[in-house]
Order: C-alpha cells, then sequence, then structure tokens
C-alpha cells in the first residue's frame, strides 16, 4: 500500500512515512510546527557516486499542520519542502547555522532535534572479491539526537528503529510511539482523505488499557438508597452511638435523626418539595448538620450560604437559584439581616423555631419514610466565581450517594473513625467529610473559626477529639507539613489518614511529609470539581515511589470513568497530554439556569453511548505509565510563546522567583547600608 500510495501521489516513500512521522510527532507533542533534520547523501552528480568519502549533509525539513489537513494534503505539502530542500542540498548545514545563529545550548543540537533516515538501494548483497559481508550492528550508547527514526528498504523489506535519548523517554515509551506510527500508517494509508488529526493513533491493547483496565464501568450503573435515608437506618442500627461534636456538645445518632425529622416535617408544611430550594445560612453548630438533613429529608435541595461572603455575592445566589426559604438561627453571626430580601423575598425560618413546631410529629426524616427520588435534586453549590459570573451547580441524589459509597470504599472508612468538619459549607469539601462519616456510623467533629489561628491550635483539637481521619484544602496541608517539620507541633497520633486536594500539590511537601513528619499515616492526593461531585480521582502516596515534580491525582473512584481527550474527543496515548473528561454516576446535572454552558460542558460521551455524558473539565492531564493521572494545568491558562503552549503557572513561577530575588537584594542593600552607617 505504501508503493501504491507513493506512486499515485507522486511522492517517494520517504516523503510518505515523513509525512506519518509528521503527523504523529504532531498529535504526541501538540505542536503545528515542527522541524526534523534528514541526512542526505549529497552526490549529486554521476561523477561523485563511485567517489570514496564523506559528502552527507544534513536538512532541516518544516512541517506545518495549521488548517486540518488530510493525510493527503500532509503528504503533498511534504514533496514540496522536500523538492525544495533538495534544490539547495548543497548548502552546509554547519553553514546555515551560522547564517541563522539561533540561540545555542549545548545539550541540544541546532535547529532540529529529531532525526528522520532513509536508506534504500540495499537490495544486492554487498560482495569484497571472494568475501561475503553480512551487516553487524555496532552498539552505540550515546544518543547523537533527542530521537531518530531510521528507515531501512532492503532485501527483507521495509524496516524501521527508534534510538532515543535516555534522559527524554524509556523503552516503554518508544514502544509506544512505534506502535502509534505504525497504526496512523495503516489507517492513512487506507483513508488518506482523513484528517490528520482524526488518524488513529491507539492500538487495540492500549486502547483496552485507557478504556477498561483503567476506568473500570463494571460498577457505574449500581444504584442507591439517599444519602439521608441511609443516615436514617443507622440511626435505627445504633441510635446511641456519637455522630455530631461540637465543642462540649454532643449529638447521637437518635437526637440528629429526630431534630432533623422534625426540622423536615416543618418544611413540608410550608410547602418545601422536590424542587424547592432552601438557603442555609448557619453558623457551623450542630443545626447546620440538622438543617442539611432536614432539607434533604423533607425533598428539597439545599444552597449553602458562606457567612463571610459579600452581601451582593449572597443576593446574587439567592435571586439566581430562585431560593424559597432561608433556614438560619437567631444570634447568628450568619443571620441574613443584611441582605435585603424585599417583600417578595426568600422567607425566613429559625431554625429552633421550626424544631419547636415540629415536635409533635412523628420520627423519621421524612413523613411517608421513602424520602426523595434518586434522581431528584440534593444540593447546589455555586462556583467561586474568579472566572467569571458563579456557577449554581446541580447535583441529584444519585450523584451523591453514589460519591459518598465510593468514598468509603476508597479511603477505607468504618464506623470507628472519627472525621473533622473543617471546610466550610458553601465548599464541595464539606459533603467529603459530613456524608461518608454519617452513613456509616461514625463520628464527625465540627471544628470552630478559631482553629484556623494556627496549626498548633487546629491539631490539638484533633487530639481531643481522638480524630483518625483528616480531610484539607491543599494549601491548608502545606503550612500543615511546615509547621510539622519546623517543629512547631506534632500530628495526634490518632490521626491514620490525611486527605487533601483543590490544587495542585508541591513535591516538596511530600518529601518533608515522608522524611521528616509522619511517614506511616496513609497520605492522599485527591482531585475533583464540584460538576462531578466533589472528588473523582484520588491517588495514595506512597514513600516508596520516585518524588517527581507532578504528585499524580491517581485513578477514578468507583463508578467513575476519566478519559483523557484530544479536542476532537478521542483518546490520547498514554503520556500524551489532553483535556480530562469525567463521567459516571456522580456527574451534575449542570448549571442553574444556564442551559448552553451546560450544553457546551456537559457533551455526549463518545465512548458509552446510550445517552451517557462527559464532563469536559478543561483540566489538561495525562496517564503515566502505572495509569495515575498527573495534572499539568488548566486549558484556558496557556499563552502561545514562540509558537510554544506555555502554562501561565510557569510564568507566575518565573516571576514570583524574581520578586523574591529582588527582595532578597534589598533587604541586603538595606543591611549593607545600615553596617556602612554603624
Amino acid at each position: 500500500r505504501l508503493r501504491t500510495f507513493s506512486r499515485e501521489r507522486r511522492a517517494t516513500h520517504f516523503m510518505t512515512l515523513l509525512a506519518a512521522f509528521q503527523a504523529v510527532l504532531s498529535r504526541t507533542t501538540g505542536q503545528r510546527d515542527l522541524l526534523i533534520g534528514s541526512p542526505i547523501a549529497g552526490r549529486q552528480q554521476s561523477e561523485t557516486e563511485a567517489l570514496i568519502g564523506c559528502f552527507v549533509n544534513t536538512l532541516v525539513l518544516r512541517a506545518e499542520l495549521d488548517g486540518e489537513p488530510s493525510f493527503g494534503q500532509l503528504v503533498a505539502r511534504v514533496r514540496e519542502q522536500a523538492l525544495e530542500a533538495y534544490r539547495h542540498q548543497a548548502l552546509p548545514f554547519d553553514l546555515l547555522v551560522e547564517e541563522l545563529a539561533p540561540q545555542r545550548d549545548e545539550g541540544r543540537n541546532p535547529l532540529f532535534q529529531v532525526m528522520m533516515a532513509f536508506q534504500n538501494g540495499l537490495d544486492a548483497e554487498p560482495r569484497l572479491g571472494d568475501l561475503k559481508v553480512d551487516p553487524w550492528l555496532a552498539e552505540r550508547h550515546v544518543s547523537l539526537f533527542d530521537l531518530t527514526l531510521s528507515w531501512i528498504d532492503g532485501r527483507r523489506g521495509l524496516e524501521g528503529s527508534l534510538e532515543y535519548a535516555t534522559d527524554l523517554f524509556d523503552a516503554t515509551t518508544v514502544k509506544r510511539l512505534a506502535g502509534h506510527l505504525t497504526t496512523l500508517l495503516e489507517a492513512a494509508l487506507k483513508t488518506p482523505e482523513t484528517a490528520v488529526s482524526e488518524l488513529p493513533l491507539l492500538g487495540a491493547a492500549e486502547r483496552h488499557q485507557l478504556r477498561h483496565e483503567w476506568n473500570d464501568q463494571s460498577r457505574a450503573k449500581a444504584h442507591f438508597a439517599s444519602v439521608h435515608r441511609q443516615i436514617e437506618i443507622q440511626a435505627e442500627l445504633t441510635p446511641d452511638r456519637i455522630a455530631l461534636i461540637c465543642g462540649d456538645e454532643m449529638l447521637t445518632y437518635r437526637d440528629l435523626v429526630e431534630r432533623a425529622g422534625r426540622l423536615s416535617r416543618h418544611l413540608s408544611s410550608l410547602g418545601v418539595g422536590a424542587g424547592s430550594l432552601v438557603g442555609l445560612c448557619l453558623d457551623r453548630s450542630p443545626e447546620l448538620i440538622v438543617s442539611l438533613l432536614g432539607v434533604l429529608g423533607s425533598g428539597g435541595a439545599y444552597v449553602p450560604l458562606d457567612s463571610n461572603d459579600p452581601a451582593d455575592r449572597v443576593a446574587f445566589v439567592l435571586e439566581d437559584a430562585g431560593v424559597e426559604v432561608i433556614l438560619t438561627r437567631s444570634g447568628s453571626q450568619a443571620e441574613p439581616s443584611r441582605v435585603e430580601l424585599g417583600s417578595t423575598g426568600p422567607r425566613v425560618v429559625r431554625v429552633e423555631e421550626a424544631l419547636e413546631l415540629g415536635a409533635d410529629a412523628g420520627r423519621g426524616l421524612s413523613g411517608d419514610g421513602s424520602g426523595a427520588a434518586l434522581d431528584s435534586l440534593a444540593y447546589v453549590i455555586y462556583t467561586s466565581g474568579s472566572t467569571g459570573r458563579p456557577k449554581g451547580v446541580a447535583i441529584s441524589h444519585r450523584a451523591l450517594a453514589a460519591y459518598t459509597s465510593s468514598a468509603i470504599a476508597r479511603y477505607g472508612l468504618d464506623a470507628k473513625d472519627r472525621l473533622l468538619q473543617f471546610a466550610s459549607i458553601s465548599f464541595d469539601a464539606s459533603v467529603e467529610e459530613i456524608y461518608p462519616c454519617l452513613t456509616l456510623g461514625a463520628t464527625l467533629a465540627l471544628r470552630s473559626d478559631d482553629l484556623l489561628d494556627s496549626v498548633a491550635k487546629c491539631l490539638s483539637s484533633v487530639a481531643a477529639w481522638r480524630i483518625s481521619v483528616l480531610t484539607q484544602t491543599t494549601a491548608y496541608w502545606h503550612e500543615m507539613v511546615r509547621a510539622l517539620s519546623a517543629g512547631e507541633t506534632r500530628l495526634p497520633r490518632t490521626v491514620r489518614s490525611v486527605l487533601f486536594g483543590g490544587e495542585a500539590a508541591r513535591s516538596e511537601s511530600v518529601r518533608l511529609w515522608f522524611e521528616h513528619v509522619v511517614p506511616e499515616v496513609d497520605l492522599v492526593n485527591t482531585y475533583g470539581p464540584t460538576e462531578a461531585t466533589v472528588v473523582a480521582t484520588s491517588h495514595r502516596v506512597a514513600a516508596s515511589e520516585p518524588l517527581s515534580v507532578i504528585v499524580p491525582i491517581g485513578r477514578p473512584l468507583a463508578g467513575a470513568r476519566a478519559p483523557v481527550v484530544s479536542s476532537t474527543l478521542r483518546s490520547v496515548p498514554i503520556g500524551v497530554p489532553g483535556e480530562l473528561c469525567l463521567a459516571g454516576d456522580g456527574l451534575a446535572r449542570g448549571y442553574v439556569g444556564q442551559p448552553a454552558l451546560t450544553a457546551s460542558r456537559f457533551v455526549p460521551d463518545p465512548f458509552m453511548g446510550c445517552g451517557a455524558r462527559l464532563y469536559r473539565t478543561g483540566d489538561r492531564v495525562r496517564h503515566r505509565d502505572d495509569g495515575s493521572l498527573e495534572y499539568l494545568g488548566r486549558l484556558d491558562r496557556q499563552v502561545k510563546v514562540r509558537g510554544f503552549r506555555v502554562e501561565l503557572a510557569e510564568i507566575e513561577s518565573v516571576l514570583e522567583r524574581a520578586v523574591v530575588a529582588v527582595a532578597h537584594s534589598i533587604a541586603r542593600a538595606i543591611e549593607a547600608s545600615a553596617t556602612a552607617h554603624e
């Protein structure tokens, strides 16, 4: 097919193979403009063909893949580029480098770092008189370029080999690259009018590994009871077990469910039911947890409001969500007196009054004992709005129950655990702390605001409450590692597991944790946008694994899938950056009142079909060889610098180091000036 195709396109085998190599490199690196070196014999006249000596020169061939060319169009471009280069093949490469004067680096070849060589005319067996000559592969321990693809068209057909720099690649990666080249070339020769970006790269084995082995779908369709129903059952099984600790106050599971049931029935009497949205404007207290369960039991959905938010944000959330009722408490700092509700605004209900009014209504969380339907709404959490208008993310009971079940299994939680409720209720990390704990019959301790004054103060309370599982933001975990490694405090012996997430973790903090802090405690890095119900992937960081610059975010939880795709929603190979998508029972219903945005971010799942959806996170990741995902940054936080895509975070990091360097210089200058003055 290669010979026939090349002949039909008036191209050489070299041109067709170079086009395939360019296509694979472009798809692998994400670059549309590539420079590849190629040796040329340099014997343009017949008189030089029999001369002994080295006439070889190096050509630099440019690949431009802008405009979504088909493979046939790319071969035509390569043919034109190659013929133009052949006309100037007598110009020595060294002279070209001297003339262009690129910025030089002793560790890199100028102008190009990838080579492709092609040898033909080797059909006849070489002889020296009566001597028979056999080829012998000479071992070479230094790679001349980052990557060299060599083709030999001889007696045994067309053979290719890849030589690579071991500082940059390993054998597994290069073997995959060879497989991608073969797969793409076979497909391109069959359907040359297919766009290069649409040609397949993955072989059957790698495709199966990505879609099935690393994204287990067997548990994705499990059915769950709603979380408040599970908590109600737990109260029936262990009524006297401690459910909540808040300062000196404790609530048993019997107390918790009875109070939540009273509130639930009072809300129902006010007309709250399926589709109703109830705002929660409460300080962290037992009444807050009671209110969460009371709203869920009534069939409504809760919208958490942070008392520290500006009044205009609170007003925006209330109006945008269409909140009908606000739950608050007399004397609470979170009481919404500063929000101008107006005569047609939400009805304000004080929890303590509602509990009195619902006191004689019986037991249980829901009047008929059935609770909400799994596909009805459980809560709406609004994003920060740091990148524009805040978005209300709508989470169903099914998604909440699916996440809760998966989190219990992934983190190994049991009824003997004690968890700290650390996050703000308006941040979905609070969901991670509350529901897995209470559905199990474990104990939840609510922190006070003053625990944030210092890590030492926080860990002192952790010790007093005998907390076994800590969940924190990555930023707070970094601060905790600093305090622990500096000897300012110690991690209580009761803590067996620390979970953190919310942003990229620093490898230096991981190193300090295992070298100087608490290597025997489970350390789990988690990842998940609000749109996928709290956490979608997690990675248990082990002391034995190699410390890389990027701390992995791991693999998807049970019932979730995390395909990494190209801009056209095709699976990208292992190790190649792409956009992380999420799928499974944990996906949100969408954004409140924003159908167009919902349709653009929650798209049909091309891998599953049958109405399945994918959430496009906008996060750039890649698979490691072991299946773990590495977070590389946001797709919308990249800028183009000299033709390369650069993360804004990298630019910010450079600027930060520059500012620190200037600050140190100023400090030294002031110190020197003071010394001179003295």
